[in-house]
């Protein structure tokens, strides 16, 4: 007697294989969407949870602070090395009595008042519960810019930042000849030889030289010398090089003009020795 077919057995295996696989696949699809949704509901509800505390903390932070008396601004404290008036350094600075103490940010303070020409340097903050401190050192003017013909008068400190008219003296000695044009409060010079003008000013301005060599004036527009002219009449000429040692020697020289009654008019230091003068007689005499 024949055996019997075992080929539908195996079909019925092998469909019920490809069923329990594509169940299973199925599943794995489910529980990887189950997943992602309680992920998605978790970070969902933790933004929402991170939006709520951060609106309550807003919250506290404007009842307990920003909007707290205690904290009201009373006192504004402004020290200066200058003459820059306390108004106005209220006003440049955004602050005032009456405002809240967390309004006030140090480092904007100190942004709007180094805006300003005549400020060198400022520190601002805050002390609690209601006062605001700023402390200022001014630019300090040593000369004036153009000549006494000129416009709108200028000045600059010693490191050739432009000031405005307020800062100008009838006292100060002016430096003309420069070659920037259109300049205004807050620029820096940048002509090369106002540094040398500058350093001139101050080397004459030292305790041993101040009584000797008062400075009126110091014409840069050469490029080959210097001029110099001083309060009491006389001009100095000087190349662009060992000016201290120049300028300190100048007294000895007029010194011994002096004792030959010599009425010197110009003095031609452009040269490293052998200094000349050129008396009062003859002084359209240049190098």
């Amino acid at each position: 007697m024949p055996a019997p077919s075992r080929k539908p057995r195996r079909r019925n295996r092998a469909r019920e294989s490809v069923l329990r696989a594509a169940a299973r696949a199925l599943e794995t699809r489910r529980a990887s969407r189950r997943r992602w949704g309680l992920w998605t509901v978790a970070l969902l509800g933790t933004a929402a949870a991170l939006a709520g505390l951060a609106m309550a903390g807003n919250l506290v932070w404007h009842r307990c602070f920003l909007e707290n008396d205690y904290f009201e601004v009373r006192n504004v404290e402004i020290t200066t090395d200058g003459s820059l008036a306390a108004s106005l350094v209220r006003e440049y600075a955004g602050v005032r009595e009456g405002m809240n103490l967390f309004e006030v940010r140090p480092a904007v303070v100190r942004s709007n008042l180094l805006a300003v020409p005549v400020v060198a340097s400022v520190s601002a903050g805050r002390r609690f519960p209601g006062t605001v401190v700023i402390e200022i050192a001014e630019r300090i003017p040593v000369a004036r810019l153009g000549t006494r013909a000129s416009g709108t008068p200028l000045a600059a400190d010693a490191t050739g930042h432009v000031l405005g008219p307020s800062s100008v003296r009838a006292d100060l000695p002016i430096v003309s000849g420069l070659r920037d044009k259109a300049l205004r409060p807050g620029d820096v010079i940048a002509d090369p030889f106002m540094a040398t003008a500058l350093r001139i000013l101050g080397i004459c301005s030292r305790p041993g030289l101040r009584r000797e060599m008062r400075v009126a004036s110091v014409d840069i527009s050469s490029d080959t010398w210097i001029t110099v002219q001083l309060a009491t009449g006389e001009q100095i000429l000087l190349s662009h090089d060992d000016l201290e040692t120049k300028l300190e020697r100048f007294p000895l020289m007029r010194d011994a003009a002096r004792r030959r009654g010599l009425d010197l008019a110009i003095y031609n230091m452009t040269a490293d020795a052998n200094y000349t003068g050129t008396p009062a007689a003859t002084a359209g005499a240049r190098p």
